[in-house]
């Protein structure tokens, strides 16, 4: 699924089948890996690039620290498809996983820029959480099918895929990864 936003995710084809028991590795990862990885991104990407904007500048930072950033953001996106049946790879740092995610375009902030991001973020940051209970509910659906070796409905990774690929949005903006306020669309 493409986006025309700075940011876009492309993923695999859904898988035919899951293996029961990685039912249980994904609530794992969803319990425990997922919020530790996607909640340092939260918390700490925004102070984190105002000091490397404040030291290097934003052309300084780009070049020290952009591709880690892309490489966090590709992680925290293939974690997610993981988690949510999207893959049934788990993601790499060595290697890219069968999720891609592309940054369109480069940013240019300033350290007032990278601070102000916490605020600005406070709607996106409801939404991906109002949303996140609608992805858990259907987690436990597409869980219940992969246990009954059934399919799981078409819904089920659609809503996932736009789920991501906004959190991506979301996320990529918030480390200051683009300049654009990423839209509310889902």
């Amino acid at each position: 699924m493409a986006d025309s936003y700075q940011i876009s995710v492309t993923y695999p084809a859904q898988p035919s089948e899951h293996e029961p028991v990685s039912v249980f590795i994904r609530l794992l990862v969803m319990a425990f890996l997922a919020p530790i990885v996607v909640g340092l991104a939260a918390y700490l990407a925004p102070l984190y690039v105002a000091i490397s904007v404040a030291r290097h500048g934003a052309a300084g930072f780009r070049e020290r620290h952009g591709a880690f950033f892309r490489d966090y953001l590709g992680y925290i996106v293939g974690l997610n498809a993981y988690t949510y049946f999207l893959a049934d790879d788990m993601p790499d740092w060595a290697k890219p996983g069968s999720v891609s995610v592309d940054l369109h375009g480069e940013a240019s902030p300033s350290v007032g820029s990278a601070l102000l991001r916490y605020i600005l973020n406070i709607p996106h940051f409801i939404l991906l959480g109002i949303l996140g209970y609608a992805a858990i509910l259907l987690w436990f659906v597409a869980a219940i099918m992969v246990l009954l070796k059934k399919p799981i409905p078409e819904f089920v990774p659609d809503f996932m895929q736009r789920y991501c690929s906004y959190g991506a949005r979301v996320v990529g903006y918030h480390a200051s990864m683009t300049d654009e306020y990423p839209p509310f669309s889902f």
